[in-house]
This record gives C-alpha cells, sequence and structure tokens, in this order.
C-alpha cells in the first residue's frame, strides 16, 4: 500500500485523536458554561465540584451497602436505574445542583451583608486540604493528579479552591444565622409539647482542649510508641492546668488542635452527650459531677487525648433540641423560598455534558 493509500485514514483518525485528547485534556470542562444560578456561570469543572463532593459523601457514607441499594461504583452511573426509575448520574446531578444553588445563596446573603469571616470559620479550608494532602500521599499522587481522579476531567487547584472556599463560606454563614436567629419560648413550649420523645436531662458546659494523635500513613493506626507520647503530652498539659487553674485560655490557644474548639477558646457551653467524643461524655455525664471537677482522657486507640474541665450543668437537652429544630426550620424554610425563586439553576446543554464525568 502506498503512503497515498493512507491520507483518507490519516484524515480520519488525526481528528478523531485531536478530540478524545480535547476531551481528556479537560479543555472543554474548564470554558463550557454548564449552568447559570442567580447570574452567575458555572463551567462543567465547577459544577463538578458538588457533584463529586455529593457523589464522595455518598460512597463515605453508605459504600459498605451500595449492593443493597441496587448502586454499583463500578460500573457507568448512568447505566445504572434506581428504584424510583432515575439513573444515578441524574441522582447525583441532582444533589450536585441543590448543594450548589444553597452554597449561591448563603454565600451570595454574607456578601450583601459584608459579613467578616473569622480565621475558624475559614479553617475548613485548609482542613480540606490536608484530608487530601494525607489521602494522596497515600496513593503517590500529585494535587493536580489526585483532584482529576476524584473531582473530573479539568480540575485544578485554583477551581478547587475557589469552590471550596464559596462552599465553606456559606456553611460558615449559615451557621451564624441558625445561632442568630430568635424562638420565642411559647414556640419552644409548643415543640416540646409535640415531642414527648425528647430526652430531658440536663446538659453540660464544659472546657475542652483535644490533642491527637500521630496515625501511621501505612496501618491507619497509632502505634504504641505514640499513644504513649500522646499520653505524656495530655499528662504533663493536665498537670500545668492544675498548678495555675487560670493557665487554660493560654493552654488552648497554643496547643488545641480542634479548629471548632479554638473557635469558642475550648469553651462548650450546653454540650449534649452525644454531641461529645464517648470517654469524655462517660466522664462528664456519670452523675458525679460538680463545677470545678477535671481530668485528662485518652482514646483507647490513641488517636485523640482530652483535658477537660466541668464548669456546672446547662440548659435542658430537650429544651435545646426544640431550640435548634425550630431555629433550623426558620432559616432553611426561608432559604428554599429564596433558592425556588432565584437560585434555580439554568442548565446549559453542551456543558452539561461533561458534568459527572
Amino acid at each position: 500500500m502506498g503512503s497515498h493509500d493512507l491520507k483518507p485514514l490519516y484524515i480520519i483518525i488525526v481528528p478523531v485523536i485531536i478530540i478524545f485528547i480535547v476531551l481528556n485534556s479537560g479543555y472543554l470542562q474548564r470554558i463550557l458554561t454548564a449552568a447559570t444560578v442567580y447570574n452567575t456561570d458555572y463551567t462543567g469543572v465547577e459544577v463538578n465540584y458538588y457533584y463529586f463532593t455529593e457523589y464522595i459523601a455518598y460512597l463515605a457514607e453508605y459504600g459498605d451497602d451500595t449492593d443493597a441499594l441496587g448502586f454499583d461504583p463500578s460500573v457507568s452511573l448512568k447505566d445504572q436505574t434506581r428504584e424510583d426509575g432515575e439513573n444515578w448520574q441524574d441522582y447525583f446531578i441532582t444533589l450536585g445542583f441543590e448543594h450548589l444553588s444553597e452554597t449561591a445563596y448563603y454565600a451570595g446573603l454574607a456578601e450583601a451583608a459584608g459579613y467578616a469571616f473569622s480565621e475558624e470559620e475559614l479553617a475548613a479550608i485548609d482542613a480540606k486540604w490536608s484530608e487530601i494532602d494525607a489521602d494522596r500521599a497515600l496513593n503517590n499522587l500529585s494535587r493536580g493528579d489526585y483532584l482529576v481522579a476524584y473531582y473530573g476531567a479539568g480540575m485544578t487547584e485554583k477551581i478547587f479552591e475557589a469552590q471550596l472556599t464559596m462552599d465553606v463560606k456559606a456553611q460558615a454563614y449559615k451557621a451564624y444565622l441558625l445561632a442568630q436567629t430568635e424562638i420565642s419560648h411559647e414556640a419552644v413550649t409548643a415543640y416540646l409539647d409535640a415531642h414527648p420523645e425528647l430526652t430531658s436531662y440536663a446538659s453540660a458546659d464544659l472546657r475542652m482542649i483535644t490533642l491527637y494523635g500521630v496515625v501511621d500513613a501505612t496501618t491507619g493506626e497509632v502505634s504504641e510508641a505514640y499513644k504513649n507520647a500522646l499520653s505524656s503530652k495530655i499528662e504533663e498539659l493536665y498537670g500545668r492546668y492544675t498548678e495555675d487553674l487560670s493557665s487554660f485560655a493560654a493552654l488552648s490557644d497554643a496547643f488545641g488542635e480542634d479548629a471548632s474548639l479554638r473557635k469558642t477558646d475550648g469553651v462548650l457551653e450546653n454540650v449534649l452527650t452525644e454531641d461529645l467524643p464517648a470517654v469524655v461524655a462517660a466522664w462528664a455525664f456519670d452523675g458525679k459531677r460538680t463545677a470545678g471537677d477535671s481530668t485528662c482522657l485518652l482514646e483507647a486507640d490513641g488517636t485523640a487525648a482530652y483535658l477537660v474541665i466541668y464548669d456546672g450543668a446547662g440548659q435542658d437537652a430537650a429544651e435545646i433540641a426544640a431550640l435548634s429544630a425550630l431555629r433550623r426550620q426558620a432559616v432553611e424554610e426561608e432559604a428554599e423560598a429564596a433558592i425556588e425563586v432565584h437560585y434555580q439553576a439554568q442548565r446549559h446543554a453542551m456543558g452539561m455534558k461533561f458534568v459527572g464525568k
């Protein structure tokens, strides 16, 4: 066969190869608009942040039960149908857009209000990167390769950071709104009357410092040597506190490793037993505590250690649950109404071809 006989084949194959390379490079995913939410355009890659965030969260929660749910992660999602007739890809697309709409709504409210986010509120951004870096290290992946593997072709650190930041800000502002929403005593009483199943017991006011153990990257466990080191560290910290009871705030600021505790300088008011590590809850709610009691505790597996101070009994747990439920109901009903009118995603056919891929 002469070279001239190969020309038609060359003309056919080369464009196909070029198209394949372009599709897998993520270029089209980064430039084509997949959706518009409240006058803001989102490319396929940006929408994929929300799609794969929901997908990964689902696997984390139901990973051991996916067979029972009729879902096989190894098979194309669009080729698997749920009981309601929807395929799994469309299901996660729906969840992703709900996530995006809610994020755009709360982030937009925060921006309009000129809300200034604290370092503690934004700490979840660095925490997510730390989680990614630990996971990719186990698989010997660069950040870029990891993001593409988990969030689809075209995902970059810059794009991921932008969407992650908006996501974290939205959740922080929602938490702020929940804390600020006022609920009347009459509404709480009515809720309690309607929900007699709520358990009534005195919550606890605590102060706590958390230290974390060193987990082996290969085994996922804490070695005996590191358990002993963590035990010595928390006991030393506890000794410094008992020598000077006024030192807690300084010790918390200098040594506390839990980002959420750092938001409150280690202070936990009206905390419920289910919101505490089991070893801490067992001590705080053993019925023997009096204000000023303190201790240091170590998780059996060495993953964490705690310095805990009991400052007294707090609000009734059933009242706390009622107040939380009513606040969430008020905030989320307002959000649902606004999202329904202004934040529904307008999908764009070309860009949507790359969502979930």
